[in-house]
């Protein structure tokens, strides 16, 4: 998937919920970016135990995805 300014208004439209925000991201490659906002959903999600710990694993994976150099495989060129 290569990302196209419609695909970028969605990780920077802050009316979109964050874990969605992240989401697309994480989708499109931007891991750095991604992680900022799994952050946020991590503090944001105080009483959803579940969404935290969800957001938690995908921090983790960006965090490891960054550290690693990672590329989705559709996205290497």
């Amino acid at each position: 998937m290569i990302p196209n300014a419609h695909s970028l208004s969605i990780i920077n439209n802050p009316s979109r919920p964050k874990n969605e925000q992240a989401a697309h991201a994480e989708r499109l490659g931007y891991y750095a970016q991604a992680k900022r906002l799994w952050e946020q959903v991590i503090v944001e999600s105080k009483k959803d135990s579940l969404l935290r710990h969800y957001a938690s694993i995908r921090r983790a994976f960006c965090e490891s995805a960054i550290k690693n150099g990672y590329k989705r495989p559709e996205l290497r060129l």
